[in-house]
């Protein structure tokens, strides 16, 4: 996606050459556009050198404020984290959860490669106050912050396996759990797993297609006055989210015209869905080891939590773009 080059004003009277891979550069550093939601100008990411410290810093404009920030630096693009060639902004090493229009990374330089320097700065934005409406809500979906332990168990009782979690907080215990792609096994016991919810803007490069508002609208509904059993769930799950032939995949044998029927359904009514309170929302399972990506559903709580004024967008800093299918970029920096 080359986005345009462009060079700040205020800076005009210090600017460098910068690298191939900067949109443009400051004294000792370089600067990058922030896309929001990959095409809304949304502000700036600043890179720059003082000191001992390299310092990295959000800028947003207008409405735009931030409320999650997420930073790699490496050495090279491969070293960044990522799954089927997409980032995951939840294993990068700088993160922090804010309400503000600018926050600053200090990094020891020392802590980094020599050289040219990839860098993937995601962030989650929005616009508006996040002013609430009605009566406040305490009540709240909590999930675990790092890996947990999940055991599977074949077959499911009403889904494609069971998985008990331990160590989850209020998820511990058994539940139905769903396959996201066709290429890998699922494990047994002792899987350690990252719990990331479908309606975190993070989750988005953990699966080759991310259909969420489909996915959590097809686990609202009960197909099974339809005669739909799991088989027929389960098959419309890769076709949504999975790039592979859904009607082959191992494991299941759905009945091919009734899935086909299903899905129809879930894209003609499911386009925008997003849960609400009291309804199911689907959770991935997302694992430390070359294993099966998983997805369970829980529901939410049914005291609904304060909309904000405004939506919130994927925001990637940067004009080069990431291997995977997702619109996730990059940008590099030689700071010399």
């Amino acid at each position: 996606m080359g986005k345009a080059l462009f060079l700040t004003l205020a800076l005009a009277a210090s600017l460098v050459m910068g690298t191939p891979g900067a949109e443009g550069s400051v004294a000792s550093g370089c600067v990058a556009t922030l896309w929001a939601g990959q095409h809304a100008d949304a502000g700036t990411v600043t890179v720059q050198k003082e000191g001992e410290n390299l310092l990295v810093t959000y800028q947003t404009t207008g409405d735009w404020r931030l409320s999650e920030v997420h930073l790699e630096i490496r050495g090279s693009l491969a070293a960044i984290p990522q799954r089927n060639g997409n980032p995951v902004p939840g294993r990068f090493t700088y993160k922090a959860v804010v309400d503000t229009t600018t926050h600053t990374f200090s990094i020891p330089c020392a802590d980094l490669p020599a050289g040219e320097l990839y860098i993937a700065a995601h962030g989650v934005v929005g616009t508006g106050s996040g002013d609430t409406t009605g009566e406040p809500c305490d009540a709240e979906l909590l999930l675990p912050s790092g890996y947990v332990q999940a055991c599977f168990e074949f077959p499911g009782t009403d889904a494609f396996a069971n998985v008990t979690l331990s160590n989850a907080g209020d998820l511990d215990g058994t539940h139905g759990a769903w396959c996201v792609d066709m290429e890998r096994g699922m494990g047994d016991c002792n899987v350690d797993v990252m719990v990331v919810s479908t309606l975190d803007p993070a989750a988005n490069g953990l699966v080759d297609r991310a259909n969420f508002d489909l996915l959590n609208y097809l686990l609202n509904q009960d197909y099974s006055g339809w005669g739909a059993g799991r088989d027929e769930v389960q098959a419309v799950i890769w076709a949504l989210i999975d790039d592979g032939d859904w009607r082959t995949g191992a494991g299941v044998l759905p009945n091919i015209t009734l899935a086909e029927q299903i899905l129809a359904d879930v894209l003609q009514n499911g386009p925008g869905y997003v849960p609400g309170h009291g309804d199911y929302v689907a959770l991935i399972l997302w694992p430390r080891a070359e294993l099966q990506t998983t997805i369970i559903k829980v529901r939410l709580p049914d005291c609904p939590p304060p909309p904000p004024s405004g939506g919130e967008e994927t925001a990637w800093a940067g004009n080069l773009e990431f291997p995977g299918k997702n619109w996730a970029l990059y940008f590099t920096c030689d700071l010399g």
